[in-house]
């Protein structure tokens, strides 16, 4: 008797037929292949039908997803919307299932209304991420990248600075007195963790602060030695001296955008984790009592600025 494959490979082996990569628009035309040419939309594709096959096999008791029908698909989008997966990932996860089942049966799969547009999704203001986008997108993301998400989110970083970060008790942030001074205590409260000293504007120093577990598995990238890396598009010739290993903050944020442009078709920018980071520090610290002006000039310090105004355009 032939072994069972998992869901993930089997949705591997199905993706594997829809890869179109090196094939052009004339020839895939020509050839009535249905499929994908782009590798990111490909690693998606595989992710999305390997986690929705998983579920409607175990909830359905099948073992193959060439037995799922367009019944059983219906109750996966269904059951996705009742949980209150956003628009973009509804649409990712219903078109693989459409297109698996029409490379294993010759037909799509009509969702009807329960696939909206991805355009209500898009933020009505400014550029921030809510969370829960913020973990749609990190979730679609390859694993290394999702995670400098996640840093760049929890400690409010420029996309650049993430290149630099370093432990602050081996490199304290050299900050100048007179600048020093206009640093409140409170620009960490409710925000409890270990501090790491970043390099922005300018060549500004500052400390910055991560949770305990994403400073844990930062550790895990720590290098022996720093490393020299160049900026990747020459700007301001830029070098940056890596202490740990994670690959070049301009792939990441290509990655980021990438990622948000297919999930939710439109993209804030990896930028928008810091406009993120702003809205819900100052929600933490106005709900432990601090004024709305103690809140912003807290939150403007954290981003390496010295007066209220600095967050302005943050806070649109």
């Amino acid at each position: 008797m032939a072994k069972l494959l998992s869901a993930k490979e089997q949705a591997r082996r199905i993706i594997a037929k829809l890869d179109l990569r090196g094939m052009s628009k004339h020839d895939q035309k020509a050839a009535g292949r249905l499929g994908y040419r782009g590798g990111g939309t490909v690693a998606r594709r595989r992710g999305d039908l390997g986690r929705s096959a998983e579920r409607i096999l175990e909830r359905e008791g099948i073992h193959r997803i060439k037995d799922i029908t367009p019944r059983m698909a219906v109750d996966e989008i269904k059951s996705l919307h009742e949980q209150g997966y956003k628009s973009g990932t509804i649409a990712g996860y219903s078109k693989v299932l459409s297109d698996a089942h029409q490379l294993l049966h010759g037909v799509p799969i009509d969702f009807g209304s329960l696939v909206p547009s991805r355009s209500s999704d898009a933020p009505t203001q400014g550029r921030g991420y809510s969370d829960s986008q913020t973990r749609e997108i990190i979730a679609h993301q390859p694993p290394v990248f999702g995670f400098m998400s996640e840093i760049v989110r929890d400690a409010g970083l420029r996309p650049s600075e993430i290149m630099e970060i370093r432990p602050a008790d081996e490199f304290p942030a050299r900050i100048a007195p007179d600048r020093a001074e206009k640093l409140v205590d409170h620009r960490f409260a409710g925000h409890n963790g270990i501090d790491y000293t970043v390099t922005g504007k300018g060549g500004l120093e500052r400390t910055v602060r991560l949770s305990p577990d994403i400073s844990d598995r930062l550790e895990a990238f720590r290098l022996d030695e720093a490393r020299e890396v160049q900026s990747i598009r020459g700007e301001d010739n830029r070098v940056f001296g890596q202490h740990f290993d994670l690959p070049h903050y301009e792939e990441w944020a290509r990655n980021f955008s990438d990622v948000s442009n297919d999930l939710f078709g439109h993209s804030n920018g990896s930028y928008g984790l810091r406009h993120s980071f702003v809205h819900a520090r100052l929600e933490t610290l106005q709900d432990l009592g601090y004024t709305w002006d103690q809140s912003r000039l807290a939150v403007s310090n954290a981003l390496g600025h010295f007066r209220i105004s600095e967050i302005s355009s943050y806070e649109r």
